[in-house]
């Protein structure tokens, strides 16, 4: 199973919004960014506060892809 994060990216520019301004609006480390980008897991809690700043449902931001 592999995660995408490619509704984040979207709503981040639908929002003009960088990652940089998550990192100090959200209270999201680099380093979790820097996991969101390789499309690596992270915690609920991460992604909730991503969402609260985003004014979004954690499915607007994450899928998660099967391999067949």
């Amino acid at each position: 199973m592999k995660i995408s994060y490619k509704g984040l990216r979207i709503r981040m520019a639908e929002k003009n919004i960088r990652a940089a301004d998550i990192v100090k609006n959200a209270n999201v480390s680099q380093a979790t960014m820097t996991r969101i980008n390789r499309g690596e897991s992270t915690s609920l809690s991460i992604l909730y506060e991503i969402c609260k700043y985003l004014d979004c449902n954690i499915g607007d931001i994450v899928k998660f892809i099967y391999d067949e």
